[in-house]
């Protein structure tokens, strides 16, 4: 997905009146990455401090996607608003940026003085791994939510298949895949 696409139906979700719920915290999740995507792009266009915070930041995304996509999944099978509870899911992306933060704060003379020495960003293992665990916590915790919804409307209604939602778990494998 390009950024502009990204863009474009971030907007039309936002404004479809079906789903409202869901559909507004799905644009907010695609606006996300539209940002990103346009964030990294600009990066890797020409590494240096330029973009560095900013890079810095939209690194700490993968704590919103997970969470993103659990709070929509539990917005759709109980067809009702984002609320306020739901901020709850937001905590790991504001811990994130608590831990690694301390780059939006830097001088942006120090920053030109790290790469003017050939430095480049240091891979942090353990953090990333938490990373990937707590998004794809949220992912799994995603699908059970969509497997409880599934079982509640078979035994509810003989026309299940078709409001199911079978394409929350082609979303959450694209997910996995792609972090993988």
């Amino acid at each position: 997905m390009s950024p502009p696409q990204a863009a474009w139906l971030a907007l039309a979700l936002w404004r479809r009146p079906v789903n409202r719920g869901a559909n507004r915290v799905l644009a907010a999740w695609i606006a996300l990455i539209g940002f990103d995507l346009v964030v990294k792009a600009l990066y890797f266009q020409a590494p240096g401090p330029a973009w560095y915070k900013l890079y810095r930041f939209v690194g700490l995304f993968p704590f919103l996607y997970g969470s993103l996509f659990y709070v929509h999944v539990r917005v759709l099978t109980e067809a009702r608003a984002f609320r306020r509870s739901d901020q709850a899911h937001l905590l790991g992306f504001a811990a994130a940026l608590l831990l690694k933060g301390d780059v939006g704060l830097q001088d942006p003379a120090a920053i030109v003085a790290h790469f003017a020495n050939g430095a480049r960003l240091a891979p942090s293992p353990w953090f990333d791994l938490f990373l990937f665990g707590y998004g794809l916590g949220y992912v799994g915790a995603a699908l059970w939510r969509a497997h409880v919804h599934r079982r509640r409307l078979h035994a509810q209604r003989a026309d299940a298949d078709r409001l199911s939602l079978p394409w929350i778990t082609t979303m959450a494998i694209s997910q996995t895949v792609i972090w993988a």
